[in-house]
């Protein structure tokens, strides 16, 4: 009887061969898991875009052995291509760093980005014809990503045990200031707490950008706002300015966290769980959070009920971030974090427009990205093109951009504000406020640091509708604005904190400097608003 003849290298492969070699999907996992250990106190895990990207690569490799009928191949080419979706822009930024006079015809800033995807292409087209035994390659491959796997999978459990040590300490510290006691009657108003982020001052706009905004403001007005137009903020970043305002106190940053980005972790604990929404979920208010799509907004573990895009799972800050440092930034620029931003803007604006009224008083929280750069919306609600946002010219030649999308969310605002009041019965407090200032002054060589960045960024929208209540004191900054709210409302006796004005350094939230702080408050109390201190203005 003849012998049987040789099995192929493809019918060799039984099923613990593609176990051995599914690093690929080990190495498309490892971004994904990395970003969120960086990010882990303030982020939802992505499970959708987990299983999205799982999907995606067991497809990729079933497609390529289908194909090439050899696993090895296989694997090898699925983990290029993912190398290069993931890393090929980083590479690409490497290379136009080091030869930036190299360009190419008609794609002069795709250069880079054409050349490492035309290599990976070459080499994958090698990986397919070659007859080079490549199994001891996949073998070290798959020894490789377990070893990448391990070591991410211990800074996930180090991130899980700071996030645990930062969230015990930063409620301790707001137990420690006193939860106010509201005397909450039946007439208690509803209050909506509304932030727009980066919304300039009046001033600010007359004088540095020339733009009116005195229909906004007279608007306001007509529906029971008192508008302080020389108002101005305590801290000149969004991690500052709302742990400060919702704990009606000045933070005092523990010396021993010394990493900024744990710094920066502890104060968002703060205010997710802070004096003033604990006082009120005390007091028999039903809280209501409109997320932001900004991890700092984006929870709300005191809330009773969270108002999420929810029809939008895949888009949300962290993705954002992951997929516009991939190569799908250059694909499609600037879409994806475009889109998931305008989006968020949107939905906010929306749900504000729409609230119902419950049985009970309610609080609303509603932190607005806009108009925080990108700039993604026109003046009519439209999509801005993202590839008329371009940052070659500094930030100052995007004011226009900054104006259109300023004005659309100004109206969207009123509109919101006044389908509330007119339905609802119950009286309806509005803190309506911009955390911080614009920034478009800013440049890499002045940052934070010069005076007109100053006036730009410290003094800010800051509007009160408090029905029944008194007027409150001229030069009221945020931090004493629910300790006025509550004296006024709930007969406490909070008392009014000295009026302070502090800047950091620098606007970026992660800089080394960003808590050395400078009081400036004098500085700006002799603002004079005069043409000498916009220089921009004349650009």
């Amino acid at each position: 009887m003849a012998p049987d003849a040789p099995k192929s290298h493809a019918e060799q492969q039984q099923p613990a061969g593609w176990l051995s070699r599914s690093y690929p999907l080990l190495f498309a996992l490892y971004p994904l898991l990395f970003l969120y250990s960086k990010n882990l106190v303030n982020v939802y895990f992505p499970l959708e875009l987990t299983i999205v990207l799982c999907t995606s690569v067991i497809a990729l490799i079933v497609l390529l052995y289908l194909v090439l009928r050899d696993l090895d191949k296989g694997a090898l080419i699925a983990t290029l291509l993912i190398l290069w979706f993931f890393r090929g822009l980083m590479v690409s930024q490497f290379f136009s760093d080091y030869v930036p006079s190299f360009s190419i015809p008609f794609i002069r800033e795709y250069s880079w980005p054409f050349m490492v995807s035309a290599s990976v292409l070459c080499v994958c087209l090698w990986i397919a014809r070659t007859r080079v035994n490549l199994r001891t390659l996949n073998s070290a491959l798959n020894i490789f990503a377990i070893v990448l796997m391990g070591l991410v999978s211990f800074d996930l459990i180090s991130a899980f045990s700071v996030k645990s040590e930062v969230n015990e300490r930063a409620i301790s510290n707001v137990e420690a200031l006193g939860i106010p006691e509201l005397k909450v009657g039946d007439d208690a108003p509803h209050i909506l707490y509304i932030v727009l982020d980066t919304r300039a001052n009046t001033n600010v706009l007359r004088e540095l950008y020339g733009y009116d905004d005195t229909a906004f403001n007279d608007s306001l007005k007509k529906m029971g706002f008192t508008i302080d137009p020389y108002a101005r903020t305590n801290y000149g970043t969004t991690a500052q300015i709302l742990p400060a305002m919702l704990n009606m106190s000045y933070f005092k940053m523990p010396e021993d966290i010394t990493v900024v980005a744990r710094r920066y972790d502890y104060l968002i604990q703060e205010m997710q769980n802070s004096r003033t929404l604990k006082a009120i979920k005390n007091g028999g208010y039903y809280y209501r959070h409109i997320t932001s799509g900004y991890k700092a907004t984006n929870f709300a573990p005191l809330a009773d009920e969270v108002l999420t895009l929810s029809d939008r799972p895949l888009i949300d800050e962290f993705v954002g971030n992951l997929l516009g440092r991939s190569m799908l930034r250059v694909i499609t620029p600037k879409v994806v974090d475009h889109e998931w931003f305008r989006a968020h803007i949107r939905f906010s604006l929306d749900e504000i427009e729409k609230l119902e009224e419950p049985d009970q008083p309610m609080f609303v929280f509603a932190h607005v990205m806009s108009p925080h750069m990108p700039f993604v919306l026109d003046k009519n609600g439209d999509a801005v093109d993202p590839r008329t946002v371009t940052y070659d010219k500094g930030l100052w030649s995007l004011k226009d951009l900054y104006i259109e999308q300023l004005a659309y969310t100004d109206q969207r605002i009123l509109e919101g504000i006044e389908s509330v009041i007119s339905r609802f019965k119950r009286p309806v407090a509005v803190v309506l406020m911009s955390d911080h200032g614009s920034h478009l002054t800013w440049s890499d060589t002045n940052g934070f640091d010069g005076e007109e960045m100053a006036i730009e960024r410290m003094f800010i929208l800051n509007a009160l509708r408090l029905p029944g209540a008194d007027a409150p004191p001229a030069d009221m900054t945020p931090v004493n604005t629910f300790r006025f709210l509550f004296d006024q409302y709930f007969d406490t006796d909070l008392g009014m904190l000295e009026d302070r004005s502090i800047r950091s350094y620098h606007v970026y939230a992660h800089h080394p400097d960003e808590f050395n702080h400078t009081d400036i408050t004098e500085f700006l109390k002799n603002t004079k608003w005069v043409p000498s201190e916009f220089p921009s203005a004349t650009k």
